[in-house]
This record gives structure tokens, C-alpha cells and sequence, in this order.
């Protein structure tokens, strides 16, 4: 058997003979590939593919197995890949399967490593060193002396957020407006579900890693009230890639607001009454289910893995079709991507550095200093020209442009929108078409507003060059955030201005 105490050599006795992960999976630690699901994670090592000798190989799966005996199984699986790069490295470089891993091996292959990938040397060193604590033969003498005195520089964090990347790095004001205003829109259009909108809007308020969400179940999410009666959401989010623990064995508790709580409780009640008949206790339930049911571990059944997960919140944005004005393609998200957007938010607020870390759930502020450093980056000039530029990529007109020489059946119920403010002797703007009571501030909140009905021949463009002048006061005067807060609303009213032309040249 494969001890858990590193006081005895380990050794692989008999084939017969079975070992388990730290939280409880069965694996044969003889096989050529271990493959199994581990809480919220398929996890797959393969060892018969590694370019070394097959002593050195029955080394290897000792040591790794000790790995996944005593850490996560996805550090395991991290290691293991790390150091198929090492072995692939020096095999392309023309050296020979070897029999140990020896002082010139390593140099061999931090010479071939480039200054940014410089950390992956540093991750192999500290296999060995494990290796060699463990007392398992394959590390040729002069390793550990030769580790000792190397130094190697760590991964670079944070490189995303601070260069403000339009692919994986967090969204800016623009496209995160964009993103929950097409969310909004098409959940009340009832063309995305419930399921699809409270996981996205989850993601985007929390920012946690996948397997976190991934993790949830039914009865994390808990519901109270206040002696004056308001109500009060609160999500136990489990913490993960927290050394010595489980995906659920600690928990932070997370205040939701009470729209979004409001949602995940309906949503947390379809899934109780879906699971009535396949568990003992439908609070057990996860919270996000999996719609394909396979083998899963204990206390985890029905969840989706956490690379489900993400693929089930890119399906949901995806279906959103959203364009992104830095890329002018269809806007990237990821879990990790929306995690980044969250902290950087945070930073921009003036949050401290320890706040956001117990944001996002680190246990120290090394990985958030990034967010503090980093340039918020926000558009520090909007002038018509620009403005006119990003309007059809942003999208952000919902409404419908109308002549107010073709009314509609029902045209005589619906209120007109107008401001002494704008236009001469009362013209009007266009109309609203929803029959309800708005609390918006028209018609500045109008073009944004999917109800919104704005006359081909309206005075936008005295909206627009108040919008524009009111932002180039506030960028004189006030913070840059402030003055953005109109940014998405300039864009809309630049592109009715666009639509009201194109229609006009058309004579449509």
C-alpha cells in the first residue's frame, strides 16, 4: 500500500492493491491512467505517455500518488502536467528517456525556457524536492544541492488585469453595462431562463471561482428577516484552492441583494421540486444541476463539474449575442473573466486590497494587489465623433424608431415623451410604449429603455450635445467614473441619431 506518512519509503507491492485520494476516491495507483471524478473535477494523469524509463516511471506514479493522497487532486493533475513539460522539453532538445532526474536534465531545460515561462522550472523543483523528502529513488545526488541554491522567479500574476486585455482580462463600464442590460432584456422577453439568468447574474455579482459555483447546493441559500421585516439573502459559497481542504468543508457566507436573491430562490425551488423524487433530502440538491447524470462522488451527485459550469454560463452569454466595442466580435466571458471584472470594480470603488481579498475569496492580498495597481482605463474623452464610432457596435438602443405621421393601434393610450428642456415650442421626443408608471428620469433614461418609441424627426441631437457637454464638465470637475455614467446612454442616443439619417436618406 501507498503510505500517507512520508517516514517510509513508499512502494508498489502488489498489483492487487488499490489507493484513495484525500477526499476518499478509489484509484489503482498501478495503472497507465488514472481517470476519475473528484468532487467538482474529472480529473486525468497519464503516465504511460511520460518520455522516461519505466523504472522511473513506477517512481513518478509513488510520487503522485502520494500527491493526491495527501493534497488536491487538481494540484496533482497540475503537477503532472507541469512536469510533462519538463520531460517533453529535454526529449525535443534530442536527450535520451532517462533513469533519474539529474543536475544537467535541469539544466538543459532551464536553458530552454524563455524569461515568462522561467516559472515552470520552479514548479518542477518543487516535485523533486517532495520526491526527494519522500525518500523514493529516481533523483540523481547533487538534485537537492543544485535546488537549493537555485532561484527562480514565481508565475507572473495578474498580467490579464493589468493590461486591461479585451479577450480574458475584466470588462469595462461599456460592455458590463451591456452585458446586464441584455440580460435584462432577455429574461423579460422570456428568452433566456431562470436557471441561465440567475447563474449569470451569480457570476457577475460575486465573482468565485467555478468550482465554488460549481459546488452550491440548494440549502446554501438561506432566507431571513430583519425585526422591521425586510428581507435578508444570504449564499454559503464554499471555499476552494484553500490549502488542506475540501471543496465544502469551509464556507463564506455572502450577502445577496434582494432582487438577486429573490431569483435564486425561485430558481433554488424549481430545482427542490426536480429533485423531490431522486434524493432523500431535495436540499441536498446542487444548486446549478447537471442535466446529464453519470457517476459522481458522494455528497456530490447531479453537480456539474466546474468546466460545466463555465460552459453552461458561456452558452447562456453566448445566446445573448453581445458585441464588445473593444473587439467589435462577439464578447468573450468566462467565469474567471467576470471574477476579474469584480475585483477590478471593487478597486475603482477605492476598496482596499484586503477587502477585495475576502471579495474573492483569497487568503492573502498577493493576488489582488493587481487590481489596486491597475489603470482603470475607462474612455477619458467622448466627443460626437467617437461617439458615432461606438454606437453600432454597443448596441445600446433598444427601443424602435417611429414617424409620427404612422401611428399604431393603441397610439392614443401611450404617453408622449417631451422636455422643455430640449427642442423648441414643446416638440416632442417620441413615446413611451409601456402603460405603467416609470420611475426612470425621461427622456434622458428613455433611449436606453427597450419600451422606447423616439420620433424620426426628434431633437436627439440636442440631447446628445448636452450628454457630451455635461461629460467634459464632469471630466474637468469630478471623478472619470462619474463622468461615465452616461457613457452607455450618449451611445444610444448616437445611434438613434445614426437611425433617424439612414432613414431620412432612404425616405423611408
Amino acid at each position: 500500500m501507498i503510505p500517507h506518512s512520508v517516514a517510509h519509503r513508499p512502494t508498489l507491492v502488489s498489483s492487487s492493491l488499490q489507493a484513495r485520494t484525500r477526499s476518499g476516491i478509489v484509484f489503482d495507483p498501478f495503472a497507465d491512467t488514472w481517470r476519475f471524478r473528484d468532487e467538482v473535477k474529472n480529473i486525468s494523469m497519464r503516465f504511460d505517455t511520460l518520455l522516461i524509463s519505466a523504472e522511473l516511471r513506477a517512481h513518478v506514479k509513488c510520487v503522485f500518488a502520494w500527491y493526491l493522497q495527501n493534497l488536491s487532486s487538481t494540484t496533482a493533475e497540475t503537477y503532472l502536467t507541469n512536469f510533462r513539460h519538463f520531460l517533453k522539453a529535454l526529449a525535443d532538445l534530442g536527450c535520451a528517456p532517462a533513469d533519474d532526474i539529474s543536475v544537467e536534465a535541469l539544466l538543459t531545460y532551464r536553458s530552454s525556457l524563455s524569461r515568462n515561462d522561467m516559472w515552470r522550472l520552479g514548479s518542477v523543483a518543487v516535485i523533486i524536492r517532495k520526491w526527494h523528502a519522500l525518500e523514493i529513488p529516481g533523483i540523481a545526488d547533487g538534485v537537492v544541492s543544485f535546488l537549493s541554491e537555485l532561484r527562480v522567479p514565481g508565475n507572473a500574476k495578474g498580467v490579464a488585469v493589468l493590461t486591461r486585455n479585451p479577450y480574458t482580462g475584466p470588462l469595462n463600464d461599456l460592455e458590463y453595462e451591456t452585458l446586464l442590460a441584455k440580460l435584462h432584456s432577455n429574461f423579460s422577453a422570456s428568452r433566456i431562463s431562470l436557471k441561465a439568468y440567475s447563474l449569470v447574474l451569480l457570476v457577475a455579482a460575486l465573482g468565485q471561482r467555478p468550482s465554488q459555483y460549481a459546488s452550491l447546493k440548494v440549502m446554501d441559500l438561506t432566507e431571513s428577516r430583519t425585526k422591521a421585516g425586510t428581507k435578508i439573502f444570504t449564499l454559503n459559497v464554499p471555499r476552494s484552492k484553500q490549502r488542506g481542504q475540501l471543496h465544502r468543508d469551509q464556507f463564506k457566507v455572502r450577502v445577496l441583494n434582494e432582487e438577486l436573491g429573490e431569483l435564486l430562490a425561485k430558481h433554488a425551488a424549481q430545482v427542490k421540486q426536480q429533485f423531490s423524487a431522486l434524493l432523500p433530502s431535495p436540499d441536498e440538491a446542487p444548486l446549478f444541476p447537471s442535466q446529464t447524470f453519470g457517476t459522481q462522488p458522494q455528497g456530490f451527485e447531479y453537480h456539474l463539474t466546474s468546466t460545466a459550469f463555465t460552459r453552461s454560463l458561456k452558452r447562456a452569454v453566448n445566446t445573448l449575442a453581445i458585441i464588445s466595442i473593444r473587439t467589435a466580435s462577439q464578447m468573450n466571458i468566462s467565469t474567471y473573466r467576470l471574477r476579474r471584472t469584480v475585483g477590478t470594480r471593487a478597486a475603482i470603488e477605492g476598496l482596499k486590497a484586503y477587502v477585495i481579498a475576502e471579495m474573492l475569496d483569497h487568503s492573502d492580498t498577493q493576488s489582488v494587489s493587481v487590481y489596486v495597481q491597475a489603470d482603470p482605463t475607462m474612455v477619458k474623452r467622448i466627443d460626437r465623433a467617437l461617439a458615432f464610432h461606438l454606437a453600432p457596435l454597443a448596441q445600446a438602443f433598444a427601443g424602435v424608431l417611429r414617424r409620427p405621421s404612422e401611428p399604431l393601434p393603441g397610439d392614443s393610450d401611450l404617453p408622449e415623451i417631451w422636455s422643455p428642456q430640449f427642442g423648441r415650442d414643446g416638440e416632442r421626443i417620441g413615446k413611451c410604449g409601456e402603460l405603467g408608471f416609470c420611475k426612470a428620469l425621461a427622456p434622458i433614461a428613455c433611449y436606453t429603455c427597450k419600451s422606447f418609441q423616439p420620433w424620426i424627426d426628434g431633437p436627439h441631437d440636442a440631447i446628445l450635445d448636452y450628454l457630451l457637454s455635461e461629460r467634459e464638465r464632469l471630466v474637468s470637475s469630478a471623478d472619470l467614473r462619474i463622468a461615465s455614467i452616461c457613457d452607455r446612454t450618449i451611445l444610444a442616443v448616437s445611434e438613434v441619431i445614426q437611425k433617424c439619417q439612414s432613414h431620412k436618406e432612404i425616405g423611408q
